[in-house]
């Protein structure tokens, strides 16, 4: 590998210099696989009855030469026990588990049960027909995510700057600018490198973070050079934005490709820089971002919501006046159609450093995607809009996007046109949200739910964000099933019943009882019992 890594002569910036030794290494690793670890099963089984039968000699016949024998086949076994097992574990997925004996056989079955669950084998095309084709499953997914990925949205009408300064009032101060625009010193980049999680998937060029801080000795300053001089001279090769779309299915035995979930694989590189503009993004989503908002955003946690919610539907299924109401909205693809124009015009509303805007702007216009469908590459193409999911940049960003819906619910308040939950007048609370989770609150008339559906559709307008009101639950206090069945109705709605499932745990209007628990019991089980003697 240090032949390799070394024996590379380039002229070039650190940036490129890097990715050209990375191409040898790769070159090298793989034959180096190819020659010592491949069919490791097999070779691991092969030198395991090698070692059983030297001890079965040994134990009628126990000759010196056997002795040096049985030890050379015990290291030789070990060696290939230990790969075999690691192999199985970055296969699996498998992240909370740390020691124990030999676990290669639980390895496997978890290997298998993500094969099962994650595998496509069929897809519902647009007509409801069952495409089995491999070759036909791998264009309809390269087509469905370069239309929703790779196509602007041209029905967006985004704020200008002025605008948004009129609705937000924060602007950024010289104490946080300094702490947003200053270039990382190699003592950060390094710490960023050591904190990223070293066995995550890894993006188009193949190499984990385990990798180089294995090899840090070897590569270490070639990489810090390389993330130095996109801070120091704004500058991104096109290979390191390269982003691989990994499907995850949401629900059991998914069909059509919306019920996957695109996890964005990124290079390495630019996950290191990433976290480090991510870092200085956490520092600036507090001061941005209100507190109704509890999802990635530092000192605020996911209890706060689930509380608080719960104590807002309290009783809600008592019989009497309708006076509060909750509405449930559901976002279609939230990350993936967020306008990239609303996002460089939220970052000069808010006055950041022009240093750190352009270094924003530098990450999130230039990804390219390429889908992987069971494991198989296909497609290239370029996104035009979106956050990518697995990006450390998204969630602080769209967080502060979707702050705008704090402010535009507030001027409805004030414009008396949306009136709030009875309990949520001092302070007020027009909603509470976990990223694109949002329930709004108001006091149960048809007028307040109009201008909430008319602030959603501006919201819409402006974000680009796709609102599905068909999803959309609506529940009503009052226990008056008809009344919430009409509104809903007139609307376009759910007729929402309580309990509800938010946040991952049941929102009831009384106190949690024993069976409502049985879902975390029966999760808490099943893991447990995957792992069986």
């Amino acid at each position: 590998m240090e032949t390799a890594w070394s024996s590379v002569s380039i002229s070039g910036g650190p940036m490129f210099s890097l990715y050209q030794r990375l191409r040898a290494a790769k070159i090298c690793c793989k034959g180096l696989n190819r020659s010592s670890f491949s069919n490791i099963q097999a070779r691991s089984k092969e030198a395991f009855d090698k070692l059983e039968l030297i001890q079965r000699n040994l134990l009628t016949e126990p000759p010196h030469e056997l002795f040096k024998q049985e030890a050379a086949a015990r290291e030789s076994w070990l060696r290939f026990s230990l790969a075999e097992e690691s192999f199985l574990k970055k296969k699996s997925r498998v992240r909370w588990l740390k020691e124990g004996d030999s676990n290669s056989g639980f390895f496997h079955r978890s290997v298998k049960a993500n094969l099962s669950r994650n595998a496509i084998h069929h897809l519902r095309d647009s007509n409801g027909h069952k495409v089995s084709n491999p070759e036909l499953i791998k264009s309809m997914a390269v087509a469905y995510y370069c239309d929703l990925l790779g196509s602007s949205n041209d029905a967006v009408q985004q704020y200008s700057k002025s605008e948004l300064q009129e609705l937000h009032s924060f602007r950024c101060d010289a104490v946080t600018a300094s702490m947003l625009s200053y270039i990382p010193l190699d003592e950060d980049i390094t710490k960023a490198i050591f904190s990223l999680p070293k066995d995550k998937a890894p993006g188009p060029d193949g190499f984990t973070m385990e990798f180089f801080t294995t090899s840090w000795g070897l590569v270490g300053s070639s990489l810090i050079a390389a993330v130095k001089d996109f801070f120091t001279c704004s500058y991104l090769l096109r290979q390191v934005n390269s982003t691989v779309i990994s499907l995850i299915p949401k629900v059991p035995r998914a069909e059509t490709l919306q019920n996957f979930r695109p996890i964005s694989l990124c290079n390495t590189v630019y996950k290191v820089i990433s976290r480090l503009l991510s870092a200085r993004l956490k520092i600036l989503s507090p001061l941005v971002v209100q507190r109704n908002q509890v999802g990635f955003v530092n000192g605020r946690l996911i209890c706060e919501n689930i509380l608080l919610a719960s104590e807002l539907v309290r009783d809600f299924n008592k019989e009497g006046n309708i006076t509060r109401g909750c509405l449930q909205i559901d976002i279609a693809k939230a990350y993936d159609n967020v306008s990239w124009d609303f996002v460089r015009s939220l970052l000069e509303a808010f006055e950041l450093p022009d240093n750190f805007k352009e270094w924003i702007n530098l990450c999130i216009p230039s990804p390219h995607y390429s889908v992987s469908v069971n494991g198989e590459l296909s497609g290239f193409f370029k996104g035009k809009k979106g956050l990518r999911q697995g990006d450390p940049i998204s969630s602080s960003l769209f967080v502060m996007a979707m702050d705008i819906l704090s402010k535009l619910l507030a001027n409805a308040v004030s414009s008396g046109g949306f009136i709030p939950h009875p309990l949520c007048l001092d302070p007020l609370i027009t909603h509470l949200s976990f990223t694109d989770d949002v329930l709004v609150f108001f006091d149960g008339s048809e007028g307040s739910l109009n201008v909430i559906l008319e602030v959603l559709k501006e919201f819409e307008r402006v974000l680009g964000l796709a609102l599905s009101l068909r999803k959309c639950c609506l529940f009503l206090d009052g226990n008056n099933v008809y009344a919430t069945r009409e509104m809903a109705s007139k609307f376009g709605l759910i007729h929402g019943s309580l309990p509800v499932r938010y946040l991952g745990l049941p929102l009831m209007p009384h106190k949690l009882r024993q069976q409502d628990y049985q879902p975390l019991v029966d999760n808490v089980r099943s893991r447990i019992c995957s792992w069986t003697a």
